[in-house]
């Protein structure tokens, strides 16, 4: 299993219509989130407007978990749920989404074949774990002080 620890001041934050995002991991590390050429992709993502619409990604494969705040998501014609701290989304990535209030959230894309999980544990009340897990033996974790 490959244990990855990424230090804040080497990641990138970029500026999105809805707020920012923030690449944690990518994989092959040579890919590209804008060609779609990734089999996995992990990152956080701040939603600073009361409404936004998500970007179409064909072939791509999401989940998403909420880490602060609380959404209102809608998948048109399909399902619309409210999530608060902790609770999880899956969904494809060419429904149209939208998502209503102010949050910050975890995010796992896949692609094809790869498949993963996102889990939290609380341990002590100190700090929080947020793991995800991939079929190809991948753990990212991220540990944050409260």
């Amino acid at each position: 299993m490959i244990t990855e620890h990424i230090k804040a001041s080497d990641l990138n934050t970029n500026k999105w219509s809805g707020g920012t995002t923030t690449q944690l991991a990518i994989y092959p590390k040579d890919a590209d989130y804008k060609k779609l050429n990734f089999q996995f992709r992990i990152s956080t993502a701040t939603v600073e407007v009361e409404e936004s619409t998500f970007t179409k990604l064909p072939g791509i494969y999401r989940k998403l978990m909420i880490l602060d705040g609380e959404i209102r998501i809608e998948h048109k014609d399909r399902y619309t749920q409210t999530l608060k701290k902790f609770e999880q989304d899956s969904f494809e990535g060419n429904w149209n989404t939208k998502s209503f209030g102010k949050a910050v959230d975890f995010n796992l894309m896949t692609k094809g074949n790869t498949k993963g999980e996102i889990e939290s544990l609380i341990i002590k009340n100190k700090f929080t774990l947020i793991q995800i897990l991939i079929f190809m033996d991948y753990m990212f974790i991220q540990e944050k002080l409260t």
